[in-house]
């Protein structure tokens, strides 16, 4: 993609300064599919599945005090 010299070096790169071919997405993988008519089709062996263990006896909890003492 080339830039026109009135574009500054410094300043980043976003949607609203490319060409309208340029797209920057979020750094997620895409889900589906789009369709030829402008729709997208989900598909489920695209999606994120998360393995989450059993945590049933586990003694942990997710807050941590801040009268907790510093690890070194």
């Amino acid at each position: 993609m080339t830039l026109g010299s009135s574009f500054p070096k410094n300043t980043p790169l976003s949607p609203k300064r490319g060409n309208r071919e340029y797209y920057k997405g979020n750094g997620c993988r895409p889900t589906g599919r789009h369709t030829s008519h402008g729709g997208y089709i989900c598909e489920k062996d695209k999606a994120v599945v998360f393995d989450v263990p059993d945590l049933t006896n586990f003694k942990l909890k997710p807050y941590v005090a801040f009268s907790t003492p510093k690890v070194k």
